[in-house]
């Protein structure tokens, strides 16, 4: 074997060590946070002093001078509530508002009956309204109310949902 190729041979590569790239780094940092430290802080060797504010020209007596009123003002805005005995009652000119959920609506007066039956076991008071569209359909609508507050409105849908039944709000007025 007298012709071996120099391909197997091995050249040892440089190799730069990491050691030599973070000291390098390093001081390159340490040496421009120097360098910037001595300009932003200002040594005062090359600099000229810096010069005096000038005084502010006295206020002459015509000016005028600002005034905080805010102690004698308080006391004359001072509101007093009334008692509720003392109160005026406010009366509302509105036309009295209740509501009504529709819990369901149906072709079928038998499924409304038991929607209804549903809904009485539940401790609301449901009635079935039966009612004829343009076509000719018959609907059999099953509602709850009326309801005359909207806290009673809300607990009766939170009730009637918790048992999987969607509502739909009816604001009646009058």
């Amino acid at each position: 074997m007298a012709t071996r190729s120099r391909r197997g041979a091995s050249h040892p590569k440089k190799h730069q060590q990491p050691g030599i790239w973070f000291g390098g780094g390093f001081a390159t940092g340490v040496l421009a946070t120097l360098l910037l430290w001595s300009a932003v802080s200002g040594d005062g060797r090359s600099e000229k002093p810096a010069a005096k504010p000038k005084p502010k020209p006295a206020a002459s007596s015509d000016a005028p001078r600002t005034k905080f009123d805010f102690f004698t003002l308080l006391p004359e805005r001072e509101v007093i509530v009334p008692d509720e005995e003392t109160r005026p009652q406010v009366t509302s000119n509105a036309a009295p508002v209740s509501y009504s959920l529709q819990a369901g609506s149906f072709r079928r007066s038998e499924d409304a009956d038991k929607r209804r039956a549903q809904i009485l076991l539940l401790g609301l008071d449901a009635r079935v309204d039966t009612v004829v569209n343009s076509d000719g359909n018959t609907w059999h609508r099953v509602l709850v109310g009326p309801i005359t507050s909207r806290s009673a409105m809300a607990k009766a849908r939170n009730i009637l949902i918790s048992e999987n039944i969607e509502t739909l709000l009816l604001k009646n007025k009058g």
